[in-house]
């Protein structure tokens, strides 16, 4: 079995500055997803792990600053984003 990929990333409005509090969660993916969602923290920043390799789109949802969602592939190796919100 495949070693889950770590995904590190940040959150920024549409100025790119980090935004906290920010949702999460896995829209979709090549296995079976816990229906799980965390909040970026105060830099914007957070980590989520892709259980398996494959493409997933990930999505984040802020109530000041709108949604967007970043498709990814994951194939073991640690990753960075930055997800820019368009509010």
């Amino acid at each position: 079995m495949a070693a889950p990929t770590l995904v590190h990333g940040n959150v920024v409005d549409k100025q790119g500055r980090p935004v906290a509090g920010a949702r999460i969660s896995w829209a979709s993916g090549p296995v079976a997803l816990p229906e799980v969602m965390l909040l970026s923290d105060g830099d914007g920043r957070f980590t989520l792990s892709a259980p398996a390799p494959g493409h997933y789109e990930l999505r984040c949802d802020s109530d000041d600053h709108g949604s967007a969602q970043q498709a990814l592939q994951a194939s073991g190796k640690a990753l960075k984003l930055r997800l820019q919100l368009p509010g």
